[in-house]
C-alpha cells in the first residue's frame, strides 16, 4: 500500500511520514489583500483631496458654478454616486456607505466631510440656501461620527465654522446630539452639556438624550481640572450633572 510522505512532499507542510499532506495555508494572499486594499483606500483619498483643492482654487477665483459642478466627480471615488444622490441621502446611509467592512477607515468619513462643507458654502454663496441647508445637515452628522470615533481626523477649524453654520438651521435630534458630541472634540464643554440638557428638556420620556449626557460625564471626569475649567464645566458641575441624570426615573417609569 502507498502511503505520501513527508519526503515525497518536502517543503510542503508534511512533517511526518504516513499521513496525509494538508497544504500550508498561503498567508501572502491576505497580506497582499490588504496592501491592495490600503493602495486602493489611499488612491480614493489623493483623488478626492486633488479634486477638493481644484474646487477651492476655483471657488476663491470667483468660479463657483464651475466649482459646483465638479462635486459628481469628487464624490466619485468615496460613494460612487453623485452630488444629488448624496443630499438625498438620510445621515445613518451616507455613515454606513463610508465605513462599510470590518475595518473602515475613518479618512474617508473626513474627506467627505470636506466635501459637504465646501459644498454647502458654495450653494450658500450662490443664493441657494437650501441646497446649502442639505449639505451642512449631512456635514454635521460625519463631524459627530468623526468626533465620536476618530476625533484626531476633526478639523478643528472647518468643525468650528460648521457649527457657526448650524446653528441657523432647524436640525434632528441625532443631528443636535452630533453638535453636542463635536463641541466636547472642540472642548467646549458648556455649550456641549448644555445642548445635551436642552433635548434632554424638549423630550423627557426620550432616554437617548439622558444616556448620552451620562456617558458624556463619565468621559469628562477623568479629565485634569484645568482642562475641564477651560471648557467651561468645572469637576464639580459635571458631577453635580452626572448625579442629577442618574437620579432620574428610567423612561416610562411612574413618578
Amino acid at each position: 500500500m502507498s502511503l505520501i510522505t513527508s519526503a515525497s512532499h518536502a517543503g510542503r507542510g508534511e512533517t511526518s511520514p504516513g499521513r496525509p499532506y494538508w497544504p500550508t495555508p498561503d498567508r501572502s494572499r491576505g497580506e497582499e489583500a490588504d496592501l491592495y486594499q490600503r493602495d486602493y483606500l489611499m488612491r480614493q483619498i489623493e483623488q478626492v483631496g486633488q479634486m477638493l483643492a481644484r474646487i477651492l482654487g476655483l471657488a476663491k477665483g470667483g468660479r463657483g458654478d464651475e466649482a459646483l459642478s465638479l462635486f459628481d466627480q469628487a464624490y466619485a471615488p468615496l460613494l460612487g454616486v453623485g452630488s444629488r444622490v448624496v443630499a438625498v441621502l438620510d445621515d445613518g446611509q451616507l455613515v454606513d456607505m463610508l465605513t462599510s467592512g470590518a475595518n473602515p477607515d475613518m479618512r474617508r468619513v473626513a474627506m467627505a466631510l470636506g466635501l459637504l462643507k465646501a459644498e454647502a458654502d458654495l450653494y450658500a454663496g450662490a443664493g441657494q440656501p437650501g441646497e446649502a441647508a442639505i449639505r451642512c445637515r449631512r456635514a454635521v452628522a460625519l463631524a459627530g461620527c468623526l468626533a465620536a470615533r476618530s476625533e484626531r481626523l476633526l478639523d478643528r477649524e472647518l468643525a468650528a465654522d460648521l457649527l457657526a453654520r448650524a446653528e441657523l438651521l432647524e436640525l434632528s435630534a441625532a443631528q443636535r446630539l452630533a453638535v453636542a458630541r463635536v463641541l466636547e472634540a472642540l472642548g467646549r464643554y458648556a455649550d456641549a452639556e448644555d445642548a445635551l440638557f436642552e433635548l434632554i428638556d424638549e423630550a423627557p420620556d426620550d432616554p437617548g438624550p439622558v444616556e448620552e449626557a451620562i456617558a458624556f460625564c463619565q468621559r469628562l471626569r477623568p479629565l485634569e481640572p484645568e482642562r475641564l475649567a477651560a471648557g467651561g464645566l468645572p469637576l464639580e458641575e459635571v458631577n453635580a450633572s452626572l448625579a442629577e441624570l442618574l437620579r432620574r426615573p428610567p423612561s416610562g417609569a411612574e413618578v
